[in-house]
């Protein structure tokens, strides 16, 4: 036995019964389901079969735009052209009067 399972071993000892039979069912679970191979079912390889050959976007571009323009509702975006130049490293400025999830304070 090497010396970090007698380290564990010694600790486990120390502990009360129950814990004990805790971690000796844990550790034997581990044990007994060391070498099984996850086995899938004809109908899960077909299902995640379907899922990698699916060449459908997740959503339209007119979807994303919808979900977009709700959630930044009443944020006055950056225009594409700053009116002045601005360091690389410095964020756009942005004023946003809506109260949602991740907005920054005006």
């Amino acid at each position: 036995m090497n010396k970090r399972l007698n380290e564990a071993i010694d600790r486990l000892k120390a502990l009360p019964d129950d814990r004990q039979t805790e971690i000796a069912d844990l550790l034997i679970d581990v044990l007994d389901h060391e070498a099984d191979d996850i086995i899938l079912t004809p109908a899960q390889i077909a299902e995640i079969e379907q899922a990698l050959s699916d060449d459908e976007p997740y959503a339209s571009d007119a979807e994303v735009r919808a979900v977009f323009d709700r959630l930044t509702a009443g944020c006055a975006l950056p225009s594409p052209a700053p009116r002045q130049p601005r360091a690389p490293s410095q964020p756009p400025e942005w004023r946003c009067s809506a109260r949602h999830p991740g907005a920054r304070p005006p």
